[in-house]
């Protein structure tokens, strides 16, 4: 069979090997015909079959009559599985995105394979299997259809492959991606999970050698937007970190396409979107925007990006282009009253550094000298008349693109989207909840030398109140209140992000963060009642329920006193002004489950929470009874609630008897398919009384005119 020695060279020619002794038997290199050569789809087997070798001692004893001699043979090729699951981020609900797979390959397949591993199976930097020439990108045309949810697999047949990462790659800031002692790629913080990781493999994979299948597909956006994109997919024992395809094994990796959310860096209309997608589009702009159908009901900033791609006139020149971005109805001229927008420039966005009348203050500088951070320019507040007044003018706005530098004029500028609180004056009569609504964003394209347009609309969601209508007994009181759809701490927010935002990471808070003047067993019960009282509710102690005690945290009122309590009645360990638009450090993340609750509320210039005339109602951290009637209601609404501890404004109560409150433990709550709701009573053996410096999750609810 055609062969060489396994020291021949790299462009060695395939010829007949003459096999003289064992030695030269485990010297041997296989040189099969390429399946490229042969007519053969890359999820086929050459056609002279698996090629497989097996060796054993045969001893003298074994020669007698009628016996059997087994040898065990194994593959000198692996098969390689790939399942691919849509599950993006951003869905239109009309079945968009939607991804249909038009072909698929294998780049970096070795063509030869030695008899006997390299090292005899130790595998290290210096057995990366070298002598091996590659061949080139095999493909397959076969048409993949895939929406929300659907799974598509596929496979092939492959020699093995042994390579080392790039132990020097360099993510795009130029940092190192391993760490000095090259034992682990550096992520950024809180990427945990091998789904999240595994965006990063290609960066640090020498992609001229190690063998990936690469994907080509058109890509239609939940905003009925369609791109051709590239994806690769890099093969190995994880999808991490790991590069190595032996022979003899079958390898699954399991992958899982978000979307076209993750911009990272462009040249020439070719846009990476994580370390696995490069995309490819004959549109002229491409508009970057995350979530913008997941806005919840209270004050959000939605920021969105432009970047100019390159279509060039016929002497190769970039024409000269304007973005046109309108809040207002072509035919009425008129702009909803709820949202208004911002623009900051391509040069701001690259520096970092925004300012308005000469002053920085009230706006969010870029991080570290990075350029393009995720939140630069915006609000540090949303305060109370942002969108009614200091942006009531800001319906509309142009961003330019002129040449000769086209990458430092109009590309890359943001606009941040100021939507105020989906709140009516006053509470829904009935059992209404507040109703969704929704705003349109004209967007018009101008190739100012041709004439040329191009116009497109997004539209942006924002979702209601959700309410919640308590049984009416004494504990629970009688006053109807609502919750948020979303806990955005879950959710991926700014597409300039690279995870490491603790406003998308973490898992949950605590109901109380040590430090300050706070410790992690503080009493409440004492504070609390003397901040009531100075509150002007002396009437609570005449009711006979113990509403002044803080473990007694029902609802109707009791949880938003808590929380105003827990925030202004401790302002001088954790104060609300902390809690801005963005928290892009661990230090500016929501230090407890009241903050992250309390800071939904509309601003002063301050950053204290608006009080003043016209203040209808307040966000909360909902009381223990509240919290099991929302997670009642909508149980099979948010899958979350039917497996998630999540955290009460109630303190625990020390004991089933003493009338006094258990200083290190606060309520949380759990509920179960039969409606019950695991550890929310009291006594010792209850679960959901949990140290304090707990994790949970949290839902925020408001009411009106507490």
């Amino acid at each position: 069979m055609p062969g060489l020695h396994r020291d021949s060279p790299v462009d060695a020619s395939p010829n007949v090997y003459e096999i003289k002794c064992y030695e030269d038997l485990q010297d041997w290199v296989y040189c099969p015909v390429l399946r490229s050569e042969e007519g053969r789809d890359i999820d086929q087997l050459p056609k002279a079959g698996m090629p497989m070798m097996g060796e054993r001692v045969i001893k003298q004893s074994d020669y007698v009559s009628n016996k059997n001699v087994r040898i065990d043979l194994k593959a000198l090729m692996a098969r390689i599985d790939l399942n691919i699951k849509l599950d993006p981020s951003n869905e239109s609900g009309t079945g968009l995105p939607r991804m249909t797979i038009t072909e698929y390959g294998v780049m970096n397949m070795p063509t030869r394979v030695p008899y006997v591993a390299r090292n005899g199976g130790a595998y290290n930097e210096k057995a990366d299997t070298t002598n091996q020439p590659l061949e080139p990108v095999l493909t397959k045309k076969e048409t993949r259809v895939l929406s929300k949810g659907d799974l598509v697999r596929f496979h092939y047949y492959t020699y093995e492959n042994v390579r080392q990462p790039n132990w020097d790659a360099k993510r795009t800031n130029k940092t190192d991606a391993y760490n000095v002692d090259r034992t682990a790629i550096i992520y950024p913080e809180g990427v945990d999970t091998d789904e999240e990781k595994q965006r990063w493999k290609p960066t640090v994979a020498r992609t001229w050698s190690a063998s990936a299948i690469v994907l080509k597909a058109d890509y239609i956006t939940h905003q009925n937007l369609t791109y051709k994109a590239q994806f690769t997919i890099f093969i190995g024992e994880n999808t991490v970190d790991d590069f190595t395809v032996r022979r003899n094994r079958q390898y699954v990796n399991n992958v899982s396409i978000r979307g076209l959310d993750y911009v990272r860096n462009s040249d020439d209309g070719v846009y990476t979107f994580d370390g696995r997608v490069n995309v490819k589009t004959d549109n002229p702009v491409y508009i970057s925007v995350v979530n913008e159908r997941k806005v919840d009901a209270h004050a959000s900033v939605l920021p969105m990006d432009f970047f100019f791609l390159r279509p060039l006139n016929a002497d190769g020149t970039v024409p000269n282009s304007s973005v046109k971005v309108s809040l207002k109805d072509p035919t009425t001229g008129v702009a909803p009253d709820w949202i208004r927008m911002e623009m900051i420039t391509a040069a701001e966005m690259k520096s970092g550094v925004v300012s308005r009348d000469g002053s920085t203050d009230g706006y969010i500088q870029g991080m570290d000298g990075t350029e393009y951070s995720p939140g630069t320019g915006a609000r540090k507040y949303f305060t109370q008349d942002l969108v009614t007044t200091t942006l009531r003018e800001n319906d509309e706005c142009t961003i330019y693109r002129r040449q000769p530098d086209a990458h430092t004029d109009g590309s890359r500028t943001r606009i941040y989207f100021y939507i105020d609180e989906n709140i009516p004056a006053t509470a829904p009569s009935g059992d209404e909840n507040v109703p969704d609504r929704t705003a349109t964003v004209y967007i018009s394209y101008k190739n100012e030398e041709t004439g040329e347009t191009r116009e497109r609309t997004i539209d942006i969601n924002q979702r209601g109140l959700l309410r919640i209508k308590p049984s009416g007994v004494v504990n629970e009181r009688t006053l109807d209140f609502f919750i948020e759809y979303y806990e955005e701490y879950m959710a991926h927010n700014d597409p300039l992000d690279l995870h490491s935002m603790p406003g998308e990471l973490y898992s949950g808070l605590r109901w109380v963060n040590p430090g300050g003047n706070v410790s992690s067993n503080f009493a409440t019960d004492d504070a609390y009642r003397s901040w009531l009282v100075n509150k002007g509710y002396v009437g609570l102690f005449n009711l006979g329920l113990g509403r002044h005690r803080s473990y007694n945290i029902y609802g109707e009122k009791d949880g938003y006193w808590m929380t105003d309590f827990m925030i202004n009645g401790r302002s001088n360990a954790r104060p609300i002004d902390l809690v801005k638009t963005y928290n892009r450090t661990e230090a500016e993340q929501p230090p407890t489950a009241f903050h992250y609750c309390y800071g939904k509320n509309k601003r002063n210039a301050d950053g204290t929470v608006y009080t003043g005339d016209g203040k209808q109602g307040y966000w909360y951290l909902p009381g223990i009874t509240e919290l099991e009637k929302a997670m009642e209601k909508y149980y099979t609404t948010f899958p979350e609630f039917q497996e998630k501890w999540y955290w009460s404004a109630s303190s625990a109560k020390d004991g089933i008897i003493i009338e006094r409150e258990l200083t290190s433990s606060a309520r949380a709550t759990q509920t179960g398919a039969n409606g019950t709701h695991e550890g929310s009573g009291s006594g010792d053996e209850q679960p959901g009384r949990q140290p304090r410096t707990n994790f949970n999750r949290i839902r925020a609810a408001y009411i009106f005119n507490p």
